[in-house]
């Protein structure tokens, strides 16, 4: 390199920002508008004015789209910026005032909602039309002009609802209380007539079970008493049986005695007075037609 090329002027390289693949952070802060309470159809002609801060981290998805046929390498940062923050600034003022479902003086107290809500429009809308790919949103802030005759005569009538709303809810927090109140001693009360109730069949089966028990001891009573009459019946029977086998007995041995006693003093009929068997015949002869030698 001769010193000539050493001293002459260098082209100018991109700045590292103007890479389309850097994310970029953005902090944005949009001024008053008027914004319409789009709930109640008697408060559209009031606008109030509010304004909104945050901060973005996008990354240039198309630069052609965004841009319009600028080269990213050939805008400085701020034209960047810029650029960005207008189109930011608009998309978030028609997303502000196309909030329907909400009451203007809530949205400081939703911020988080609103915020959400609000990410989920921008997104795509930005990736659509303007070639922006944003990588987080966060809305910081929303801030009323307190100075506004509006805004002061909405949060006015806002504070007198809200006072009738609080006596209309005081009331029915007394009228809660007492009905409460009632409903608990009811339940006490019907508590109580259970308990009672419950104590009345207690005493009823504890009387049913003495009187259970005290026919039961008297039927078993009954049947002792039945068994032992029969038990004595078959004692006195078997008493009268041995009696009277012991009768039977002592009257056999009686009457035998005195037909042992009547025969020993009873005399033999005609003994000694009558002759001797034979005696008195004759010797019997052959002419009988006896055989003689077998006598």
């Amino acid at each position: 390199m001769g010193l000539f090329d050493a001293f002459k002027k260098k082209k100018e390289e991109p700045a590292p920002h103007n890479n389309p693949n850097s994310v970029f952070t953005l902090r944005f802060t949009i001024p008053f508008f008027s914004v319409f309470d789009k709930t109640n159809p008697k408060l559209r002609a009031f606008p109030v004015k509010l304004s909104c801060a945050g901060s973005v981290q996008y990354r240039i998805a198309d630069p052609t789209l965004c841009f319009d046929n600028i080269p990213l390498a050939s805008m400085s940062a701020g034209q960047l910026e810029e650029h960005v923050k207008d189109s930011l600034h608009a998309a978030v003022k028609h997303f502000i005032n196309s909030i329907d479902y909400m009451p203007i003086l809530q949205f400081e107290t939703e911020l988080m909602r609103i915020n959400d809500a609000a990410k989920q429009y921008l997104v795509p809308q930005f990736a659509d039309e303007y070639g922006i790919n944003l990588r987080t949103f966060n809305l910081t802030a929303i801030r009323y002009d307190e100075e506004d005759a509006n805004y002061q005569r909405l949060y006015a009538q806002s504070a007198a609802t809200a006072d009738k709303l609080g006596n209309h809810e005081i009331e029915n927090l007394e009228m809660d209380h007492e009905d409460d109140l009632y409903e608990r001693e009811h339940r006490r009360r019907l508590r109580n007539l259970r308990d009672n109730e419950d104590l009345v069949d207690r005493e009823n089966n504890l009387r049913l079970r003495q009187q259970a028990g005290e026919h039961a001891l008297r039927r078993n009573e009954s049947q002792l008493n039945r068994e032992d009459d029969s038990a004595n019946i078959d004692i006195e029977r078997k008493r009268r049986e041995m009696e009277e086998d012991m009768y039977a007995r002592r009257k056999a041995t009686d009457s035998g005695a005195r037909l042992a006693d009547s025969l020993g003093k009873r005399e033999m009929p005609g003994l000694g007075n009558r002759p001797a068997p034979g005696l008195g015949k004759e010797k019997p002869s052959s002419a009988d037609g006896l055989d003689l030698g077998s006598l």
